[in-house]
């Protein structure tokens, strides 16, 4: 295979991959999800990575996705697919509370919960964002 050069922009400034769901803080910066997901949740990390401005407690629930950035990287990807470059599948949305609810709303209702359970649990396997949802984790703990 043939080298391929990255443009810098599409380059996670934490784990230097490209990203595959990039998200911006409130700072303007953007990161890939996992990454400043993990950077947020790991310890007493209140501030961006790259500006150290100060973040507010929730800022995990502030990132905003960059779709433009996302639909950039997919047609690099696309246009450099004869050099060995994967194109990245677009990311599906998180499980949210509502989603869980009704759910298992849906499991105590019925004589049968299995269909309900059935389709929680492929929810929640569908991706490693899913099982760090906090409504995820409590459900586990059950």
């Amino acid at each position: 295979m043939e080298q391929v050069e990255v443009p810098s922009y599409f380059l996670c400034p934490i784990s230097l991959q490209i990203m595959r769901d990039p998200v911006s803080l409130p700072t303007g910066i953007t990161y890939d999800r996992d990454s400043i997901e993990r950077w947020l949740s790991s310890g007493n990390r209140n501030a961006c990575p790259v500006t150290n401005q100060p973040l507010p407690p929730a800022a995990v629930n502030l990132l905003t996705p960059n779709h433009t950035l996302r639909r950039i990287v997919q047609a690099w990807c696309a246009a450099n697919s004869s050099l060995g470059v994967q194109r990245f599948p677009t990311p599906r949305p998180p499980v949210d509370k509502p989603l869980l609810t009704a759910l298992l709303d849906d499991a105590r209702s019925r004589p049968s919960p299995l269909p309900a359970l059935r389709k929680l649990k492929n929810l929640l396997s569908d991706s490693d964002r899913n099982k760090r949802t906090p409504s995820s984790r409590r459900l586990r703990r059950r």
